[in-house]
């Protein structure tokens, strides 16, 4: 006894009237390109910078700044402290420990960065420069943390040259 060829088909329809499907789009700008090198600074002299970042998605975004080394040798950036402000946040510390919290995206923020040498510098990081990028990462905000999702990141590359010190420790009068 044997089953010969069987043949089936399963049928079904569904319709859902009131969903509704739409999209949207993630992109934060920076207002300043290229690469940021400040000139020769000196210890306890500063320079300073300024970074807007804008909205032009459509969906309402929080994002976080960063300075991450863009070097090996971070000598030199070991002997720059920054003040960073947006206006609502303030940081003043070493360069490289510097991010802020999230903030909502829905105004421009303009970002202003002073950089400082340490009047501790040594003579090692002297005519050293320090090589970093600013890293400002967007994401929806409804996500808690930037993982999954949508996520935008821009970068602008920067660096802080340390001034070679001239010291006088001796002076003969004629």
């Amino acid at each position: 006894l044997a089953v010969g060829n069987t043949l089936s088909a399963l049928n079904d329809i569904e319709d859902s009237v009131q969903n509704v499907f739409s999209a949207g789009s993630l992109d934060v700008s920076l207002d300043s390109a290229g690469i940021y090198v400040s000139n020769p600074i000196y210890p306890t002299d500063t320079t300073a910078v300024s970074i807007g970042v804008s909205n032009n998605g459509s969906l309402t975004a929080q994002y976080n700044s960063a300075i991450i080394p863009l070097t090996a040798d971070t000598d030199p950036c070991d002997y720059v402290v920054l003040d960073a402000t947006d206006g609502t946040q303030n940081y003043s510390g070493p360069l490289l420990d510097f991010i802020s919290t999230a903030s909502l995206l829905d105004n421009p923020a303009n970002w202003s960065y002073t950089f400082t040498i340490d009047s501790l510098a040594p003579p090692s990081v002297w005519d050293k420069t320090c090589y970093f990028k600013w890293v400002f990462t967007a994401w929806d905000k409804d996500i808690v943390l930037p993982v999954g999702g949508f996520v935008d990141v821009e970068e602008k590359s920067g660096g802080i040259r340390i001034g070679k010190t001239i010291v006088l420790n001796e002076i003969l009068a004629n």
